[in-house]
């Protein structure tokens, strides 16, 4: 693979690492089993870089680098093992109770089943205690891009889940006029 040089001399994905590496170093450390932070350049499944044993609670997050705050609509797939059953998020972020015993693996794509292009780095976490804690302890250290805030949004009400992705249909050109009605404009 060719060296990749960059004009202003900064690797945004290497950036995007370290800024979520200082995220969790201000984090506290107990809430907190493990994380790890990856940088995904694949058409499938990739090591996510943690393992996780049965009940554990864990949370995986997507940003891409140098793209703003709301990135192309992709879609983040988690799976504990090889052979693992697939838990499909609807967004940039999600959280999962592991079945099993085994290494977390994630894959992306994108809603009509585009290649997205260029790379994405992952953060995901295995919790000490509940994920929706252990989030709220993260949000306390701050934010990367709006996902803390996002999940902590998709835990507290998972039916709302809907709601957000039509929120996301505003900003690309839609409006909603009531909850699960959309029109065009």
């Amino acid at each position: 693979m060719p060296e990749l040089a960059f004009l202003d001399g900064i690797d945004p994905a290497a950036e995007l690492r370290q800024r979520f590496d200082r995220l969790m170093a201000r984090t506290r450390p107990d809430a907190v089993k493990a994380y790890a932070v990856v940088e995904y350049r694949s058409d499938g499944w990739a090591g996510a870089g943690v393992e996780v044993q049965a009940g554990d609670r864990a949370t995986a997050m997507v940003a891409f680098p140098g793209m703003p705050a709301r990135p192309p609509s992709a879609r983040l797939h988690m799976r504990v093992g090889t052979d693992g059953t697939p838990v499909d998020a609807r967004g940039r972020t999600h959280s999962i109770v592991a079945s099993r015993t085994g290494a977390i693996e994630v894959a992306l794509d994108a809603p009509s089943g585009n290649a997205l292009a260029g790379s994405a780095v992952i953060l995901t976490i295995v919790w000490q205690e509940s994920a929706l804690r252990g989030l709220r302890y993260v949000a306390g250290a701050g934010d990367i891009d709006g996902l803390v805030r996002e999940e902590i949004h998709r835990l507290c009400d998972p039916a709302d889940a809907q709601a957000t992705m039509l929120r996301r249909r505003v900003a690309a050109g839609f409006a909603t006029c009531a909850p699960r009605m959309l029109y065009r404009w």
